[in-house]
């Protein structure tokens, strides 16, 4: 499914009061290599401070949506026809399957707060997910409609910094890894397939 090494998304922070915030984001049915997401997140959260210029950040989210595509069976797959080293599953066709998805987290974030333009921090987050692959394939002269249902945890880290350009402008870089136990077969045992990403966020303050 990692069609893309870049994509972005629609996000805006709500001021519900002077420190609770409101967080709502949105990445478009916009086809990347094959794939057409639509997903929506929605978050709250709000910082504390812990010391002179320490401070935590603790929000929790929500994220839903699905993502839809040639994930069985790729267009180049189906294009190579008989050729078993392009297309070792003998797809006849581009599949067109579904991921559907409902992610619950909790993030802790400590940053350190000062006067200057950069601000580093680091963080922490629980992820529950719950997931479900619906197969529309055809390949060998089969069609395959398998639904494969999973769930659970997963645990996140992340560390960057923000960069104060004016009193509106903010630029983030940041760094994200987490770590994904998977089992594949003849295997019994699971070993870690993790994600590993850098986001970057521009973001500008209308009041």
């Amino acid at each position: 499914m990692n069609r893309s090494r870049l994509f972005g998304r629609v996000r805006s922070h709500i001021g519900l009061s002077e420190s609770t915030r409101l967080e709502l984001a949105y990445l478009p049915p916009v086809d990347i290599g094959g794939i057409k997401p639509n997903l929506f997140a929605i978050g709250i959260g709000r910082p504390f401070s812990i010391a002179e210029h320490w401070q935590l950040d603790a929000r929790g989210y929500f994220q839903f949506g699905s993502l839809e595509g040639d994930i069985t069976c790729g267009e180049d797959e189906a294009a190579a026809g008989d050729d078993l080293e392009r297309n070792p599953f003998m797809c006849e066709a581009p599949s067109n399957d579904e991921l559907g998805q409902k992610i619950y987290g909790a993030e802790l974030t400590a940053g350190y707060i000062s006067d200057g333009k950069f601000r580093p921090y680091a963080g922490l987050a629980f992820n529950y997910l719950d997931l479900d692959f619906r197969v529309d394939a055809r390949y060998a002269c089969l069609i395959d409609t398998t639904e494969q249902f999973t769930d659970g945890g997963t645990i996140s880290v992340t560390a960057g910094a923000n960069y104060i350009a004016t009193e509106k402008w903010r630029i983030t870089g940041e760094v994200f890894y987490t770590w994904l136990s998977v089992v594949r077969p003849p295997s019994t045992t699971s070993g870690n397939d993790g994600l590993l990403n850098f986001r970057v966020l521009v973001s500008y303050r209308i009041r």
